[in-house]
């Protein structure tokens, strides 16, 4: 897949309420990542993730190229959205 910078993982409770709604999300209990993917790189992405058994996959595809990520946490529970 080639490389895939992090752009979120571990936040401090006062920067997850600056940039998300979610208190005390799996960032916060650092079990979480975002990650800077488009196009066919982030379906594969997708597929590896599922494969692999990661509990939460959320995709933003939408936007400006730079701004596009995958979303992959082990929290306990099974989840998949779309921002």
């Amino acid at each position: 897949i080639g490389t895939m910078p992090v752009t979120s993982r571990f936040r401090c409770d006062a920067h997850n309420n600056d940039v998300s709604t979610v208190k005390n999300g799996p960032h916060t209990l650092a079990k979480a990542a975002d990650i800077l993917i488009s196009g066919e790189r982030a379906m594969q992405l997708f597929e590896k993730a599922r494969q692999i058994g990661f509990s939460g996959i959320g995709l933003n595809q939408k936007g400006k190229h730079h701004m596009r990520f995958i979303h992959l946490d082990t929290v306990d529970r099974r989840a998949l959205w779309s921002y």
